[in-house]
């Protein structure tokens, strides 16, 4: 048995006293392993934009799997007396990402069923998993710190070795699944292999490098090429990795089609609008640049950074409206920071939840004739906020991992207070010259192992563990690492794809189930990229990190989805349910007088929606004239809520939560007119869902922009019976489960577009799902 170590322990940093005045942050560092300084910076509510994802076609078990490795977690006494104690960088009110849940001893299995490619609200849906944060409309608030102890175990994730496996059951106990849900493939003959994913923090929009100087722009919902983009190129093509980081694109606005593209040999980035097939603007000296994964007119954030090597600048940009989209609103000086050493091409980061970069830098590649590097590794974080000095937020020095000591980093996110990056070992080293020699030679060393450093910013801690030195990525929420393992294909091993949960190191899905055995396999429709993992060349997570994109060598780009089990519980009632029967005819709104729920057949009078109309499952719905709750599990569809009839455009507040583990849920202020017959929706909060129809432009209210969409409905049941009837949707790109609706900004909106309502019919805040299962709790009131 190999007795090699397979994954590195965590430590932590203990922060010491701030420097007195005229101290050095250089001489400091040599007294503290991480934090550097710290200051108040004002944080930025969560701008994740995302119009709703179509999720695949049937349920998956959900189940609990056995950890493969048995991780304890150290705990920390240690206290920093500079520790600003209402101040953290969570999004309020987030928490730390949670840890996958418990293993269970029991595992609980739901019918599959077929999938459909429908698209529009009314059609079923099935199950994927994630969780919701809500978030407040503030943009600037103090937050109370995160609890003082490790959130993460001391032993990380370690390859299965399997003389070490038990024999494994028959049903697989993971706590995750992942589905398949389309294929994107073009018609071009000349497909060339996928170098590069990026998406849209919608997840609306696709964009995938072919070749050397080919761009596709895709249509995640309609699985087409929008718009084929070829540019100038010097270099050859290949995934990024240690001997090729080019940044290949980043798509920056989706309803203004900006994409980012590196060109000629990677140091010039050209910023294009896609769908006019138009460059319309240059910026040079770009050796190292990064983009946040989110809309760039949306908020305050800054969405571009540029690093300059000759110069040692890093460049900040944010967007305009003008010719150039982009301008610079700050400039970070490495020469004038006072480091260790200053950082030389480093790998960077930008928060979408702050404004925040991070940068990470690792040693120059050992060289003949002089000593290995040592204390090379640096770690740095500064506010992005304009008028923003040089000095950095924080700095660590991992020098205690000295298996990064001649690693440097290929990939790096960051959210909330954590960083993630990945790192790859140098493939030779520098070791002392033999037989009499003097000086250093150069070695050849194998490279089993890529790591996974997690710098998290509230515990000023530092952690590593090992992945096989393969095709891998980060989600952009810090929560997940993927990588395709396809050593021996090409001698009929079967290699494995495995997606690890970053903060606790367990694994929560791998390809092929390794608790499977070989008599149980059979093919899956969707799965074909897996037979033949040698032919993967890119993984990429969503903005979300829900969604698993595997690009391949023959162009193709599967998008599949992970079950992670995260069910939330809520209250199972509220105060006292009203009398159902309430007046409806009046014309001035006060507290809610119109209840929709389950049992109730107006929504949908074709159908009789109570908590009856399940596939296996149940709808537990109670509701009172302040607010309601509802618990579900494998419905088949349900809509529940309260509020008004008539409707009208005076603001609804709201205030709850929203929970939803599986399958697809919408929160929303949601409607009927008659003349014409239009059903409208006001999305506040989804879970796996892709609208149809048409895009037809924006609007921006409530502190977010919200997509506009219009759908037509041929056919289908309505309020007044079978019929045909469009259906207005505003999808908020920046989720939300509390707030205030202003109702007249998306009427307004949808009219000027030549989306017209007639006469108000019912209106409340309602939720809707199909399949899986959830919780939801709602205040309601105008």
């Amino acid at each position: 048995m190999n007795t090699e170590p397979r994954y590195h322990a965590s430590t932590r940093d203990f922060a010491v006293p701030p420097p007195s005045k005229g101290h050095a942050v250089a001489q400091w560092l040599e007294e503290s392993d991480d934090v550097v300084d710290e200051y108040h910076m004002p944080m930025q509510r969560d701008s994740r934009g995302s119009l709703p994802r179509r999720p695949p076609s049937r349920d998956q078990a959900q189940s609990i799997r056995r950890e493969s490795v048995n991780s304890q977690r150290k705990s920390s006494n240690a206290s920093s007396n500079f520790y600003q104690p209402g101040y953290s960088l969570y999004p309020a009110p987030s928490k730390p990402l949670p840890a996958l849940p418990t293993p269970k001893s029991t595992t609980h299995r739901v019918p599959s069923r077929d999938s459909s490619d429908r698209s529009s609200i009314s059609t079923h849906r099935s199950s994927q998993i994630s969780t919701t944060t809500s978030t407040p409309d503030a943009t600037t608030v103090s937050f109370s710190p995160p609890p003082r102890r490790s959130r993460v175990p001391a032993n990380f994730y370690k390859p299965p070795d399997p003389s070490e496996m038990l024999p494994p059951p028959r049903k697989s106990s993971r706590p995750a699944e992942v589905v398949f849900w389309k294929l994107l493939q073009s018609d071009d003959k000349k497909n060339g292999p996928v170098h590069y994913l990026d998406m849209s923090s919608s997840f609306a929009t696709m964009a995938t490098k072919h070749g050397n100087n080919i761009i596709k722009v895709w249509s995640t919902a309609g699985g087409t090429v929008q718009q084929t983009i070829k540019f100038s190129s010097y270099t050859a093509a290949q995934s990024r990795s240690r001997e090729y980081l080019i940044r290949s694109h980043a798509i920056l606005s989706e309803p203004t089609n900006l994409i980012a593209i590196a060109t000629r040999f990677g140091r010039y980035i050209e910023i294009w609008n896609w769908a006019k097939k138009k460059c319309l603007q240059t910026i040079d000296d770009a050796d190292r640049w990064t983009s946040a994964q989110i809309e760039s007119y949306d908020g305050a954030l800054s969405s571009l950074a540029i690093y300059a090597g000759e110069k040692g600048l890093i460049d900040i940009y944010r967007a305009t409206p003008e010719k150039k989209p982009f301008v610079k609103s700050r400039t970070i000086d490495l020469n004038k920071v006072d480091l260790p050493f200053i950082p030389q091409y480093p790998e960077l980061a930008l928060s979408k939840t702050s404004p925040l970069l991070a940068l990470a830098a690792g040693p120059r590649p050992p060289r003949q004739g002089h000593p290995p590097p040592e204390k090379e590794t640096l770690l740095v974080a500064w506010d992005t906020t304009e008028g923003g000095s040089n000095k950095p937020y924080r700095v660590a020095r991992p020098w205690q991992h000295k298996e990064l000591d001649t690693a440097i980093p290929c990939d790096m996110v960051t959210y909330g207070s954590a960083v993630v990056s990945i790192w790859i070992p140098a493939t030779f080293r520098a070791v002392p010259a033999t037989n009499g020699g003097s000086g250093y030679n150069l070695t050849p060393v194998t490279v089993p192992y890529r790591y996974v450093l997690v710098w998290d910013l509230a515990a000023n801690s530092t952690r590593t563990f090992g992945i096989p030195n393969t095709t891998s990525c980060l989600s952009p929420d810090c929560r997940f690492v993927a990588y395709c393992h396809a050593t021996g294909a090409n001698m009929g091993a079967r290699g494995s794809i495995v997606i690890l949960d970053v903060m606790t190191g367990k694994e929560v899905w791998s390809w092929p189930d390794p608790e499977a055995l070989a008599i149980d396999y059979t093919p899956r429709p969707g799965f074909e990229q897996f037979e033949d993992l040698s032919r993967v060349s890119e993984l990429s997570f969503s903005a979300d990190g829900k969604f698993l994109n595997v690009g391949d060598l023959d162009g193709h780009i599967g998008i599949f989805f992970s079950l992670v089990v995260a069910l939330v519980g809520i209250a199972s009632s509220l105060a006292a349910p009203v009398d159902e029967s309430l007046n409806a005819n009046i014309t001035e709104r006060g507290s809610s007088n119109f209840v929709l729920g389950g049992h109730n057949a107006v929504r949908r009078a074709a159908i009789n929606y109570n908590q009856d109309y399940t596939t296996g499952g149940d709808v537990v719905y109670t509701h009172s004239n302040t607010g309601f709750a509802v618990n579900w599990s494998y419905p088949n569809d349900f809509v529940v809520g309260v509020g008004w009839n008539p409707g009208g455009s005076a603001p609804i507040k709201f205030s709850g939560n929203f929970g939803v583990g599986s399958g697809v849920g919408l929160l929303s202020v949601y409607g009927w007119s008659t003349n014409p017959l239009v059903e409208y929706y006001v999305v506040e909060d989804n879970f796996g869902f892709s609208s149809g129809g048409t895009v037809k432009g924006s609007v921006t209210s409530d502190g977010s922009s919200y997509t506009i969409w219009e759908n037509t409905r041929v056919n289908e049941p309505s309020i007044v019976g079978t019929a045909t009837f469009n259906q207005y949707i505003s999808i908020r790109n920046s989720k939300r489960s509390s707030g205030t609706v202003t109702v007249a900004n998306h009427f307004n909106a949808w009219r000027s577009l030549g989306m017209n309502l007639g006469t108000m019919n019912y209106q409340v805040v309602a939720v809707e799902g199909w399949g899986g299962q959830g919780g939801v709790q709602q205040t309601v009131s105008n």
